[in-house]
């Protein structure tokens, strides 16, 4: 994790000296210069609130409800418990492939999304173990790092139109 954020913040720092060093050469292009960092600014800001809502879209995760994934719930708030961190919300997708991941950049906006296929397939235990292994996931905010270390290449699709 460590790495990918360095690796973020010098690529940052150099497209910031990049920019600085085109205001200073060409001092009429500032305006336009500052009109564009604002706009992608703003999208990164948008795109990283947003995160986990575009994830569950993309999988077409449901946010369950604890009357009908009980026994995942109850694993989940147990779990949580154990680890002293928020109880994630609990997200379920229609699917045949066994899964989980987690989603959120912020430990208070987490999910935790599982697949039909994994929750019929594994027994109490089982499930108990994968939610553990997610709410590790949590709790060393891995959704958060992947999130920031995706953000130049985001930017740079929608700057070219590619997403």
């Amino acid at each position: 994790m460590l790495v990918v954020g360095l690796g973020v913040v010098v690529l940052t720092a150099v497209v910031i000296g990049a920019v600085a060093a085109l205001c200073v050469v060409e001092t009429a292009w500032t305006p336009y210069v500052l009109i564009v960092a604002l706009a992608i600014v703003a999208a990164t800001v948008a795109r990283y609130g947003s995160a986990s809502g575009l994830m569950l879209a993309a999988v077409d995760a449901r946010v369950a409800s604890s009357d009908t994934e009980r026994h995942l719930h109850d694993s989940l708030e147990r779990m949580a418990a154990l680890a002293d961190l928020p109880c994630p919300r609990l997200a379920i997708v229609e699917s045949e492939t066994p899964n989980a991941f987690t989603a959120g950049a912020r430990k208070r906006n987490a999910v935790v999304v599982v697949t039909t296929a994994l929750s019929r397939r594994l027994d109490a235990a089982e499930l108990d173990a994968v939610v553990a292994h997610e709410l590790s996931h949590v709790a060393n905010r891995d959704a958060g790092v992947m999130t920031l270390a995706s953000i130049p290449r985001t930017l740079g699709a929608t700057i070219v139109g590619e997403e």
